[in-house]
């Protein structure tokens, strides 16, 4: 008989402090297969072959039956002492049982049995519970683009089953009976591009204000992300702004990396540190370089028939083609691109 990858914790819930079980997954149960460039896990290898399949996709967010509070798995076991999760747990418990959507969510959800359904309400409620709070300026929004890309996810995962050749006759419509939440929370993401679009707005604000992203490589990989995200909804202005914003915090860091070893007193242990430091950096910014070369190319492709247009229809040549195409919203990296390699006479 299979035995269950997961086992149960019992847990106090960081709202009501009544205690619940949990599920985790065992040690050593599988391994990320195929992953996409967004993080997303295509397919798992499974270590061990006596154990029952659970999909660690339906298992990102812990759940109080009690109270309703959801949260992402580690911040529910360890709550962080922070100012955002400070605020959402008083406004929690002030208001929260009192919100009709965290409550729709909450009376729909059969937590014995998580299936795509049940992991997407589980989602939306942790994204609902984790949005409240009148401040917006000290919420966690880079917990709240996890969560907004985890429901992209699972939206991608059941557009491709739908697709498959052998897949059960049509299968329902990804809002299907969500269509009171979207009457109650209009913004609330219901299909993968809103959720994805979403996540790159929250991205983008935590890339500016949490300190967890004063690292270089951690700077990185989320703008890197958040650049990807942006591109799949063909949102090239907010993926050039992520690649731009790749620039400076890099550049700050040499400046103070520089400056320490140049000090005749730094030890060279120290200094040894600081050469790997250089080294990440200076890879940062060679990578913004290539995702900037890259989304540029992307544009100017896709802008390139209207580009025509403008030339054809105008007339204009030279300093006015190039004011032709601005007046007309071409991007204006686009337009300095083409102009830097003189490509605008041609026209």
């Amino acid at each position: 008989m299979l035995k269950s990858p997961l086992i149960s914790k019992s847990l106090p819930c960081p709202a009501c402090k009544k205690e619940h079980q949990q599920r985790f997954f065992r040690q050593r149960m599988f391994v990320p297969n195929v992953v996409e460039s967004d993080q997303h896990v295509v397919s798992y290898k499974w270590l061990a072959n006596d154990v029952e399949k659970a999909y660690p996709g339906y298992y990102f967010v812990y759940f109080c039956p009690s109270c309703g509070y959801a949260d992402t798995t580690e911040d529910f076991a360890k709550p962080p002492a922070s100012p955002a999760l400070g605020q959402v747990l008083k406004e929690y418990r002030k208001n929260g049982t009192a919100d009709p959507v965290a409550q729709m969510l909450v009376k729909e959800i059969d937590y014995a049995n998580i299936d795509f359904t049940g992991a997407l309400r589980l989602y939306l409620l942790a994204l609902r519970v984790h949005s409240m709070g009148a401040d917006e300026s000290i919420r966690d929004t880079y917990k709240l683009g996890r969560i907004c890309l985890r429901i992209a996810w699972l939206y991608r995962e059941r557009n491709a089953a739908a697709q498959e050749p052998d897949a059960d006759a049509a299968p329902e419509t990804l809002d299907q009976g969500l269509a009171e939440l979207r009457a109650l929370w209009p913004d609330a993401p219901l299909t993968e591009r809103d959720a994805m679009l979403m996540a790159v707005q929250f991205f983008k604000r935590a890339l500016l204000t949490d300190t967890r992203f004063d690292s270089t490589a951690n700077h990185m990989k989320v703008s890197l992300l958040t650049a990807d995200l942006a591109i799949r909804c063909d949102d090239y202005a907010a993926a050039m702004e992520v690649a731009r914003g790749m620039y400076q915090p890099a550049v700050d860091e040499r400046g103070r990396i520089q400056e320490k070893m140049q000090k005749k007193d730094t030890p060279e242990s120290e200094q040894r540190q600081l050469q790997v430091g250089m080294k990440r950096v200076s890879e940062a910014l060679e990578r913004a370089g290539e995702l900037r070369r890259e989304i540029l190319e992307m544009m100017e492709k896709r802008e390139m028939p209207r580009i025509t247009r403008i030339a054809r229809e105008t007339g204009a040549k030279g300093d006015d083609l190039e004011r032709a195409l601005l007046d007309n919203g071409i991007f204006p990296e686009v337009v300095a691109e083409l102009k830097g390699r003189d490509a605008l006479r041609r026209f």
